[in-house]
């Protein structure tokens, strides 16, 4: 019988170390985003 409890907490787990990962990217994405914007103007 497949251990569905198990399955479950596993399949949260990685879904919310993957919106971690995703929330991480955005700040570095808006921080990229800004050092271009700030960049551009001081031209």
């Amino acid at each position: 019988m497949v251990d569905l409890y198990g399955y479950l907490s596993m399949s949260v787990a990685a879904i919310q170390q993957q919106q971690r990962q995703l929330a991480e990217q955005a700040r570095r994405i808006e921080q990229l985003e800004a050092a271009l914007r700030d960049a551009h103007v001081c031209r």
